[in-house]
């Protein structure tokens, strides 16, 4: 779970491209990063009560963003990278919605120290034993 390619689909380790993915959150918060320009974490509250089709088109992005994730997960559990899960879906989906609470908390506090947790959290329930 090092640091290594970003969460596309070049060469790479599974672990390292969804480490890379969540270290660019915490890395890129004060900036005009993930945490900070995440139109799911400015909008999604709003919007979802307010326009069926932004509501949409933002859930379908996040189911997107959530089953590569997902995809990731199982390739990490075949290449060593991510310790086995029961339910890599289900998993993705709540790192995801722990990485969103957490850019709500740093953009509140002006601190990321939220995205830092949340990041030592996912590595602690999905680095396999021997790599910690």
């Amino acid at each position: 779970f090092e640091q290594g390619e970003g969460i596309g689909r070049g060469p790479g380790k599974a672990g390292d491209k969804l480490s890379n993915f969540f270290a660019a959150w915490l890395d890129e918060s004060r900036s005009e990063g993930i945490a900070s320009r995440c139109l799911v974490v400015k909008l999604a509250a709003e919007i979802a009560d307010l326009s069926e089709d932004m509501r949409g088109i933002l859930d379908h992005g996040v189911a997107l963003l959530t089953g590569r994730i997902a995809d990731l997960l199982t390739a990490g559990e075949t290449d060593g990278s991510v310790r086995p899960l029961v339910n890599p879906t289900s998993t993705a989906r709540t790192l995801y919605a722990q990485l969103l609470g957490a850019a709500i908390l740093s953009k509140l506090a002006q601190d990321d120290a939220p995205l830092r947790d949340a990041l030592a959290d996912a590595k602690a329930r999905l680095c396999p034993e021997t790599s910690i």
